[in-house]
């Protein structure tokens, strides 16, 4: 570059010369920069440089141009220049903010399990933030506030403003103080799971805060991310917050970082699971040991109508593993067959309703189970004739026959219309005042099902019940299944071998209960006893999955067991993985009778009280057949009893089967029926019941007729016996729980209400109590 000052004078003064600038900024700046930058800085300013003044304007030009392209680039508006005091000013007030808002992070705390992953997320954030700024600018100095810091007092406030905020963090430091003590402090509670507990923490783990005075609730960490390390140095040491819930922080105080809480999640995710199998295992316990008097005290309720809502109790561990059972039930895997529900027929085209009898209860233990742990019954396990046999069981024995039969009809407050009645016809049985010897088998499932919810206990519990009644001349065998069968004890009159032998059983493995069925009937056949009662009477859950599974298929093979007499009593226990169709099969194709047993009171109902409707059969192959007259009868429906339906011309057949009935046995069987305006008037009979059954000891068959005229007919529903109304509402309760077409107008509050009447009106009638209880809690719910 030339720099004569002849050549710069000249050039200055012919403007026309001067090499026209580029057009891009950028490339002008490209153009000056190079040459300027790399010269030495100017000695002084009275000396001369050698660079020419215009470059030196240019450069300055240059140095503004480009702060301004700066500015168009980034869109950002510059800031107004400030004095130095100003700005020195604005940063004093940053540091002092921030400095308040930092000593306010005193107090440890808990966090949601939803606010984990927020939080951890800003923490990275402002990391990166961080990271990126100089080392030496003012902002790095300065320790990041809080992201949700505590109000901090502004310059200038009030006195008691700031003695309320100096009151308010005194406080919370004391809450702290005492937390950190508890925390340091092993409760007793620890201390004693620790010691009884299986699977529970080492006597030498930190202990956890007691809580037992503290507000209960429930801050499960299952469900909350595990959030990953971040790398930065914490801005104050904080300990770790104890496991009270009570030292949740509220929005706005300061939280701990995210992998201590991830640490306490876990822990109290395991000391919760731990406190919570504690709790239940003393729960059903409690219920073993409370059980016989707890149907007692549920009797005796004074206000059996209220329909309060009921509290649901804690359902037992869920039997298809996790933590809930699927689809919202209270128990999984229960096995329940639906059979429909029986619709009106015309008698001009089907004048004959033909069924087998059933004295089965263990639909109403199931129902009454559910209910009383708050929830509604799966319609599927709703058997109407069951609820209404268990529930309309009162009234005087017969004393001059074997079996007597009753009927009665009326018009009811949930029948069809003005014409329409309800037809009950009732059946007693003589109860047993001398049996005979009995052989009983008993045959007890000890697959690994049976250790839940303490069925197991339960078994040997209500056996012990069975064997503090038997008579001298009985004799008792007992036989086990789980993943394969084995007679533990051959037929011995020494009940306490029996009850030596029932305390060892412990449950595992699989449930073969093909092979147990045929080891018991075996059994049975070598020792079978002519004259006596030869009976096996299974305990199980029902849940069969091994071997054969099938119920007919079950009881193909033990044909000649069932020609022989030996009879089948199945006896249900266990909520959640529990087959009552398997269970309730057996008992129909094994001429027995099938219950449910939840509680010691069912076993000494089933095992105790009716022993002898229990053992000793009075009436074989039992059957109803009625036939209704089409000119006086418009149509008719039988409630109930859809899985016993016979075909018209089986009512005669030797080969069929029927039902069993024993001795003391309640039998109801109600009909539904629209009758004609001649009906009324007329003195014919516009219904038959006609009853066949084969006698146990003379081997005969014994056929019964009862007819139903106006006479039978009661006015209203208040001039009907009190069984009558109390089987009526037995039934409406039934159709309403497994949700009949004809009972879709029908309201649980009124059922309840007039069941209430009824117990208020029968005094000491434990069925009607018990329905105007059941019936409070079904409305409650």
């Amino acid at each position: 570059m030339n720099t004569d000052p002849k050549n710069l004078a000249r050039r200055l003064s012919e403007p026309e010369e001067t090499p026209e600038p580029p057009k891009d900024l950028a490339d002008r700046i490209r153009a000056d920069i190079p040459d300027v930058l790399p010269r030495p800085a100017l000695p002084n300013a009275g000396e001369d440089s050698g660079a020419p003044r215009w470059r030196i304007a240019a450069v300055l030009v240059a140095a503004v141009l480009a702060g301004s392209l700066t500015w168009w680039v980034s869109q950002e508006v510059p800031m107004a220049p400030e004095s130095v005091s100003e700005q020195e000013a604005a940063a004093a007030g940053t540091r002092a903010k921030t400095e308040a808002a930092t000593e306010m992070v005193d107090e440890p705390s808990q966090i949601a399990p939803e606010a984990v992953q927020p939080i951890q997320e800003g923490e990275v954030q402002r990391g990166r933030e961080e990271a990126a700024l100089p080392a030496d600018s003012e902002a790095a100095r300065q320790p990041a506030p809080d992201p949700t810091p505590d109000p901090v007092p502004t310059p200038g406030a009030p006195p008691e403003v700031s003695a309320e905020v100096g009151e308010q963090r005194a406080e919370r430091m004391g809450r702290l103080e005492e937390l950190k003590r508890r925390a340091r402090q092993p409760s007793q509670r620890d201390a004693e799971g620790a010691a009884s507990e299986p699977g529970s923490a080492p006597r030498d783990q930190p202990a956890r805060g007691d809580s037992q005075d503290l507000p209960e609730a429930d801050f499960s960490f299952a469900d909350a991310p595990t959030p990953p390390p971040v790398h930065r140095e914490p801005r104050r040491e904080v300990p770790p917050p104890p496991s009270s819930p009570a030292s949740v922080a509220p929005p706005g105080r300061a939280q701990p970082a995210p992998q201590e809480n991830a640490s306490i999640a876990l822990e109290d995710r395991a000391y919760r699971s731990l406190e919570k199998e504690r709790r239940q295992l003393e729960t059903e316990l409690r219920a073993l040991e409370e059980g016989r008097s707890d149907r007692k005290r549920r009797l005796a309720e004074p206000e059996l109508a209220r329909a309060q809502p009921v509290e649901p109790r804690v359902a037992p561990a869920p039997s298809t593993g996790g933590t809930a059972e699927p689809n919202g039930h209270p128990h999984g895997d229960m096995f329940f067959q639906h059979s429909g529900v029986n619709p009106f027929l015309d008698p001009a085209e089907d004048a004959r309703s033909t069924f087998s009898l059933d004295v089965d209860r263990a639909s109403f233990t199931l129902l009454r189970s559910y209910l009383d742990q708050g929830y509604r019954p799966p319609r599927d396990a709703v058997r109407v004739e069951e609820i209404v046999n268990a529930l309309d069981a009162a009234g005087d024995p017969p004393t001059d026959r074997a079996l007597h039969w009753s009927v009665e009809a009326a018009p009811t407050p949930f029948t069809q219309g003005p014409d329409y009645r309800l037809v009950r016809f009732h059946m007693a049985s003589r109860p047993v005042v001398d049996r005979p010897a009995a052989a009983l088998t008993l045959l007890v499932d000890v697959s690994g099902s049976m250790a839940q919810g303490g069925r197991i206990e339960l078994v040997r519990r209500s056996f012990r019940l069975l064997l503090d009644r038997l008579q001298p001349g009985d004799r008792v065998a007992l036989v086990t299944f789980g993943r394969r069968a084995q007679v533990v004890l051959e037929p011995t009159a020494d009940l306490d071998r029996v009850r030596a032998a029932l305390a060892r059983l412990s449950p595992s493995g699989s449930t073969h209960a093909a092979a147990g069925l045929e080891a018991a009937y075996d059994l049975a056949l070598r020792h079978l006893r002519p004259g006596a009662i030869n009976r096996v009477i299974l305990a199980s859950d029902g849940v069969a999955n091994t071997g054969e599974t099938d119920g007919e298929a079950l009881l193909e093979r033990l044909a000649a067991g069932v020609e022989a007499g030996i009879e089948l009593t199945a006896l249900g226990f266990g909520m959640g993985n529990y087959n009552d169709i398997l269970l309730e099969k057996l008992a129909d194709d094994g001429d027995g009778n099938y219950a449910y047993i939840d509680t010691l009171d069912e076993a000494e109902e089933v095992l105790g009280t009716q022993l002898g409707a229990t053992l000793l059969t009075v009436a074989e192959d039992a059957r109803v057949q009625v036939e209704f007259e089409p000119a006086l009868v418009d149509r008719y429906r039988l409630l109930g009893y859809e899985n016993r339906d016979l075909p018209d011309r089986d009512f005669r057949n030797t080969a069929s089967d029927g039902g069993e009935i024993g001795a003391g046995h309640r039998v109801t069987a109600l009909y539904e029926i629209k009758l004609r305006p001649e009906a009324f008037e007329s003195t014919d009979a516009f219904a038959a019941l006609r009853f066949r059954y084969r006698d146990p000891s003379s081997r005969e068959w014994i056929e019964q007729e009862l007819p139903l005229t106006a006479r039978d007919l009661a006015p209203s529903w208040r001039a009907a016996s009190p069984e009558f109304r109390q089987a009526a509402l037995a039934a409406e309760l039934a159709e309403i729980l497994r949700g009949s077409y004809w009972a879709r107008e029908s309201s649980l509050a009124e059922v309840a209400r007039r069941a209430h009447a009824l117990a208020t009106e029968r005094p000491g009638n434990a069925q009607a109590a018990e329905l105007a209880r059941l019936t409070a809690r079904a409305a409650g719910l």
